[in-house]
């Protein structure tokens, strides 16, 4: 149970990073597809799960859509691109 607590608080912390629950999908599958290769790297107990939202806010700076600013994380706020 406290796995399946601690994955949903982490697809929520990614939720409110990216656009739209697709992209928090994809920065989770990604961030544990890096954890899963890098597994001998991951720290142990509380840490991990630090470690786990560094890698994803990577993750998430490596988006397109965050990158060219359709996201603002710090206001929550969905931002169109003006060209």
């Amino acid at each position: 149970m406290r796995h399946h607590l601690a994955g949903r608080r982490f697809f929520a912390y990614t939720l409110r990073r990216v656009p739209s629950a697709g992209d928090a999908a994809d920065v989770v599958a990604e961030t544990y597809t890096i954890a899963w290769r890098g597994l001998e790297q991951i720290p142990v107990g509380d840490a991990a799960l630090l470690w786990l939202h560094g890698v994803a806010e990577n993750v998430v700076a490596m988006m397109p859509q965050v990158v060219n600013g359709v996201h603002n994380s710090r206001s929550r706020s969905h931002i169109k691109c003006q060209r």
